[in-house]
């Protein structure tokens, strides 16, 4: 409600969650009239709970059906991340119509932080290309690794996505990369923000994998710098 109170053109807005007990999928949609937009924003991870998930963060990997449906190199996706985002799916999607009908001029926007940024992106790619529609903007916070190479590859190929790291958050970092010979990858382009999350900032290579970046680090683990972004 705090947050609602600093956006009063905000007229509309809509809870979306998963179909599970778990609620692993936690976001809404809005209609900002300010900037005539829609806006899906996805929460990550309880804070308080942020370790626990970050120690249970599985690596198993498996099928994602749209880079074969669109006639793309077959690739894999995190197993967790695509079964949250298909136990939401629909209600996104029928959200997300229901405001484009509501507002035929809007212009969509999606963003997430943490988990939240991992569904953001595959919620980006079935709207565009099982939808049609355009995300205008996408930005994500602390993502993790959704997918292997080929996944990254099909990603940015078909949307851009700013992806922010701030400094040692060891969110961006995992799953990690060649662990037990899988291939997991970043796509889009990435903005690091050193030390201060609202100062200076680097656009990075658009390889998702910036060696110059976040993944200059070689082991972060520092969760402050998870939960500050950008200022909040």
């Amino acid at each position: 409600q705090r947050a609602c109170k600093k956006h009063p053109s905000v007229t509309n807005v809509t809870i979306v969650t998963d179909s599970s007990l778990t609620e692993t999928f936690n976001g809404y949609v809005a209609y900002d009239s300010a900037t005539d937009r829609i806006i899906l924003a996805i929460a990550g991870t309880d804070p308080l709970k942020i370790k626990e998930w970050i120690d249970d963060l599985n690596f198993f990997k498996t099928a994602y059906p749209l880079c074969s449906t669109y006639g793309e190199e077959p690739c894999e996706v995190h197993e967790g991340f695509l079964a949250a985002y298909e136990l939401a799916k629909l209600e996104v999607r029928e959200t997300i119509a229901s405001y484009m009908s509501l507002h035929p001029t809007a212009s969509v926007t999606i963003t997430g932080h943490s988990l939240g940024g991992a569904l953001a992106l595959l919620a980006a790619l079935d709207l565009t290309l099982t939808q049609g529609i355009e995300i205008t903007n996408m930005h994500t916070f602390g993502q993790p690794r959704v997918g292997d190479d080929a996944f990254a590859k099909f990603a940015m190929k078909t949307i851009e996505e700013y992806r922010v790291t701030h400094y040692h958050d060891p969110v961006p970092h995992l799953p990690t990369q060649n662990l037990f010979h899988t291939d997991w990858a970043h796509p889009s382009t990435e903005v690091f923000y050193r030390r201060d999350s609202a100062g200076d900032h680097t656009i990075c290579d658009g390889s998702g994998e910036d060696p110059n970046c976040s993944d200059q680090f070689y082991l972060d683990a520092n969760l402050l710098d998870h939960l500050d972004y950008v200022g909040f």
